[in-house]
């Protein structure tokens, strides 16, 4: 075998040899590729499962509800070309009966009180995960940029919101208490609160609500303070004449004493 035979040769398995090469490196990395959406579509997926679920029913009207039951199927449809699923399909019917049942009913849910930290923490982070996917739909242009701006300004009035709630539950516990002062200061911390998101219509509402309370519990304090002074000053009253009693007393015994 000729010299330009053996380097023909020798050329064309090295270069089969890379060829193999990238191929199995193309492979593994379409294969590390479908396994990295998956997760990502089993994680999203499992979020707006939490939003409908978890979130505090009066922060979702049923426009957004039905929005992230149709952000779920379309999830779930992805998910399903990568790795096909009984389970995915059997959501995609879950989610699909939900809208349905929203569109012919519109129901209306009881809310949940925000009345601890814990709660308003829990609903806060739910709130931020809410954000964040409607930032990816609006970048992936799955949602209009009109509706996805609104959905984000209403998420973020509802973040401040949950914290308004909170001050609000502490206002009404102490109002059941008798401790107006106390709840006049947390509806001021509300409206603080809700001072930064005033361009969303809710926050408007909300503060009026708050500043109405205010008023009524103003009224009632001042009411508790004219009760303390007039029963201070019955104090003194009695105290006052008490003393003349003991004035009079003594001024007798005195004159019982000169007779003698």
């Amino acid at each position: 075998m000729s010299g330009i035979a053996i380097t023909i040769a020798v050329t064309s398995l090295i270069c089969v040899g890379i060829t193999l090469v990238v191929l199995v490196q193309a492979r593994e990395k379409a294969r590390i590729e479908r396994v990295r959406k998956i997760s990502l579509y089993s994680d999203r997926h499992s979020n707006i499962q939490r939003l409908i679920s978890d979130l505090p029913p009066q922060y979702l009207n049923n426009a957004m509800r039905i929005m992230l039951s149709e952000q779920s199927i379309m999830c779930l449809q992805q998910l399903n070309q990568l790795k096909s699923s009984p389970r995915n399909i059997a959501c995609m019917e879950e989610d699909q009966s939900r809208i349905n049942a929203i569109q012919a009913e519109n129901p209306k849910f009881s809310p949940v009180a925000i009345d601890d930290e814990g709660k308003a923490r829990e609903a806060r982070n739910l709130l931020q995960t809410f954000y964040k996917l409607l930032h990816i739909w609006h970048r992936q242009k799955q949602l209009p940029a009109d509706q996805a701006k609104l959905y984000m300004d209403h998420v973020a009035f509802l973040a401040r919101q949950s914290k308004a709630d909170l001050h609000v539950a502490r206002a009404k516990t102490a109002e059941g208490v008798g401790k107006p002062r106390v709840a006049i200061h947390n509806y001021h911390s509300a409206i603080d609160i809700l001072k930064e998101v005033m361009q969303h219509p809710q926050a408007v509402s909300s503060v009026e609500k708050y500043r109405e309370k205010i008023k009524q519990l103003s009224s009632v304090a001042e009411q508790n303070n004219e009760k303390v002074k007039a029963a201070a000053q019955a104090k003194i009253d009695e105290s006052a004449e008490w003393n003349d009693l003991l004035s009079d007393d003594d001024e007798w015994k005195k004159k019982n004493d000169y007779d003698d």
